[in-house]
């Protein structure tokens, strides 16, 4: 992670922040979950690496590295470790990436270098890193020839596969400089953004003529529970203002750290009532901009929801298309960038909506969105909650009482019966790899017997789930891991007490 420290004037980063530079905001789902992805990467760069200190006497694994330099007024770190360096039999030493990737033995053979730039960039990185000095190795005179190997294991078969690299030192220096002048250049408009802020919180003012009654009440004890770094929950019934009540003061209290506000809502009516208020505050003279988040398939605009430049041509490009259209700045000056305005100029321009907005989110002070965003491991805004350090961060959740059943929801996976006999049906055609149909026959047997049970929750046999949908198979409930990221340092719920007994 990117790390300053102003007092110091210090900048601490990874090769690997150095070497990143692809858009992957387009990737895809990886095609094995998170969890099992990261596990089996794991285990299989540390069988690599054990058979390599087996088989090379010379060979030193996880080498650490750490390169200074003073750019811009700036003590700048470098910091990473190599996967692997030994020496090979005609005495070069070899500094070797341990990858690992998602697919079939075949794709492993027709993956080339263009195909991972980010591995390509950060392993000729470290070799830059060791000539300028960083002192990782130790040569003993005169430098030996160096090689690059990216070695790239493919899962979850554990196929592998070595591609060499070419290097160009002059290059290598280019890259840095220009890399680190782009870190210190998007820390300086962060710097703009908080500035700008924090003179808007004196700025606000309430957005109606004079407050409800114990409305005033209700800003004054938010504006406290705040200020003392407490969260707050407000239960008010329908009327008392609760909508206006909440965001003044939340907006207040983020403008005044340069910070932001996250509204979390369960219904798009409920985030249309916020946006509605985001505009009441910019007509009182408050300089507010705010962005509405669309969940990603109601807002796709290809036929299918494939967010991959190959498949969506609204997803190809979209970088460049929206920076030449000036759409940005056009729906930040308008103050709120709703689904229907940031859709409009999507068509317009040819880029990703969804997409589009994210974007936004770094510009604005109000960010209004799904429940999901917030408390969702795998929807959660990860430029908000994750990228970033969100304790400058109020999340605002309105009616809170939903919560409840959104958690479980999100615990609770479902299996229709329908899906389970279509998975059947294709696997029954046996149309797929011939080297996977030992694989196919396994599936088809458990498949049988999901099938099975199903069946038997539906004719109320045992093991059916009281209150389920029929046809549905309901696991218990896992938890409901949080959020990955350090929590946002207020939190504000606030409900209607009529709606929750409800």
């Amino acid at each position: 992670m990117i790390r300053f420290d102003e007092g110091a004037r210090r900048l601490s980063l990874s090769v690997r922040d150095l070497a990143q530079e692809v858009d992957h905001r387009f990737a895809g789902p990886a095609p094995l979950g998170l969890r099992r992805r990261a596990e089996l990467g794991r285990v299989a760069h540390e069988e690599h690496q054990g058979a390599r200190e087996e088989a090379l006497g010379s060979y030193r694994r996880e080498r650490s590295i750490r390169w200074e330099a003073r750019v811009a007024g700036w003590s700048v770190v470098v910091s990473g470790r190599i996967d692997g360096v030994y020496t090979d039999p005609d005495g070069r030493t070899v500094i070797e990436e341990v990858k690992t990737i998602v697919g079939s033995p075949e794709e492993l053979e027709r993956a080339g270098l263009d195909d991972y730039p980010d591995y390509v960039r950060q392993l000729q990185l470290y070799r830059f890193l060791l000539e300028e000095g960083s002192g990782a190795l130790e040569f003993g005179g005169a430098a030996p020839e160096i090689a690059l190997h990216l070695c790239l294991i493919a899962l979850p078969g554990r196929a592998s596969r070595v591609l060499a690299l070419d290097y160009d030192h002059e290059a290598c220096r280019a890259l840095v400089h220009r890399r680190l002048g782009e870190v210190l250049a998007a820390r300086d408009a962060a710097r703009r953004r908080e500035a700008r802020r924090q003179a808007l919180s004196r700025a606000l003012a309430f957005p109606h003529e004079a407050p409800r009654p114990h409305q005033a009440a209700m800003v004054e004890a938010i504006d406290e529970a705040l200020a003392r770094g407490r969260d707050v929950l407000v239960s008010a019934p329908t009327g008392v203002g609760k909508t206006a009540g909440a965001l003044l003061p939340a907006l207040r209290h983020a403008a005044r750290r340069g910070g932001r506000v996250f509204v979390a809502t369960s219904k798009s009516t409920q985030q249309a009532i916020f946006a509605r208020t985001v505009e009441l505050l910019r007509a009182r003279g408050a300089p507010v901009r705010a962005v509405v988040l669309q969940a990603r398939e109601k807002g796709c605009l290809n036929e299918v929801v494939h967010c991959h430049p190959d498949a969506c041509p609204w997803a190809r490009d979209h970088q460049r298309k929206l920076e030449r259209s000036g759409a940005a700045d056009r729906l930040l000056e308008r103050g709120l960038a709703d689904p229907e305005a940031v859709r409009a100029e999507a068509l317009a321009h040819g880029f990703c909506p969804v997409e589009a907005s994210l974007d936004l989110v770094d510009e604005v002070e109000v960010v209004i969105g799904d429940y999901n965003y917030a408390f969702d491991p795998g929807a959660t805004l990860k430029r908000l909650f994750v990228d970033e350090e969100p304790a400058d961060v109020v999340l605002v959740i309105d009616e809170a009482h939903n919560l409840y059943e959104r958690g479980v929801a999100h615990g609770s996976p479902e299996l229709p019966l329908a899906l389970v006999r279509e998975v059947r049906r294709v696997l029954a055609r046996g149309q797929g790899d011939p080297g996977l149909r030992p694989l196919e026959a396994q599936a088809l047997e458990v498949t049988d017997r999901v099938i099975a049970w199903l069946e038997a929750i539906d004719a109320g046999g045992a093991g059916g789930v009281a209150g389920a949908a029929p046809g549905a198979l309901l696991a218990e409930p896992s938890g409901g891991a949080p959020a990955p990221g350090a929590p946002p340092e207020n939190l504000l719920l606030f409900d209607d007490p009529a709606a929750a007994a409800a």
